[in-house]
């Protein structure tokens, strides 16, 4: 069905060959959204973001670009070794293929880190 696509796990970039981090790390090497109707809001995926360092991670920013939206449990600290969500959704202003993102700007090395979201609006 278009927009359900659900997914959530805790494995890091390096094993699957997308993004090599040794600090933050995403669950999900790439949100996938499929097709959305123009004008309306897919349910939101849950992402989450591992702290992969030893030591305890400052947050300066969490942002999706157009036609997503995100809100997060991150706060402004992240533990080593804990692990937040960012909970992301797909809504298409117009008809076509998106390539959005999700960007996290902390303290671990690699910064700022990139999920990439693809959807395609109709």
């Amino acid at each position: 069905m278009p927009g359900n696509y659900k997914s959530q796990s805790h494995v890091p970039f390096g094993l699957i060959g997308v993004v090599r981090s040794a600090g933050s790390v995403f669950g999900v090497p790439v949100g996938r959204f499929g097709q959305q109707k123009v004008g309306t809001s897919s349910a939101a995926q849950k992402i989450s973001l591992l702290n992969g360092t030893g030591t305890g991670l400052s947050m300066s920013s969490i942002q999706s670009s157009a036609n997503f939206k995100q809100n997060n449990t991150c706060g402004v600290t992240l533990a080593a070794g804990a692990f937040c969500y960012i909970k992301v959704s797909f809504n298409p202003t117009s008809i076509g293929i998106k390539q959005g993102r999700i960007t996290v700007v902390d303290t671990a090395s690699g910064s700022p880190h990139l999920l990439p979201l693809p959807g395609t609006g109709y």
